[in-house]
């Protein structure tokens, strides 16, 4: 419920951090959860066994 002098530090929370390239986000009442949506990727070369040449092909 939106109420004047609220802050975010005092008032809101915090549901995720790190996250990069969403393009949709969603909150489902019925089940009290957020949802979301990447687009891209990013570091497949240094989290698992790509080069960076293979790593740029498949993000495109």
């Amino acid at each position: 419920m939106e109420t004047l002098g609220q802050t975010q530090e005092a008032d809101g929370y915090k549901f995720v951090t790190g996250t990069r390239n969403i393009v949709g986000l969603a909150w489902d009442a019925q089940t009290n959860a957020m949802y979301a949506v990447q687009h891209g990727r990013d570091s497949l070369h240094t989290l698992w066994d790509f080069s960076q040449e293979d790593s740029a092909k498949i993000s495109l």
